[in-house]
């Protein structure tokens, strides 16, 4: 296999590597956005109980 020949395959191998990770990256994201956007916020157990911070007062 001449030079060239070998630097060609070296290239296509790093190519397609940089794709695989890219795709790896892509679905780690969506995966991350899928997670927020179904987010629950959870019950604020405080003011349930009638409890209000701006009615505190700081002396």
């Amino acid at each position: 296999m001449d030079k060239s020949k070998q630097m060609s395959s070296i290239m296509n191998r790093l190519i397609e590597l940089t794709g695989w990770i890219v795709l790896v990256i892509s679905v780690i994201l969506l995966g991350i956005a899928n997670h927020i956007d179904n987010y629950q916020p959870p019950e604020p157990t405080a003011r349930a109980h009638g409890f209000r911070p701006e009615e505190v007062s700081v002396r």
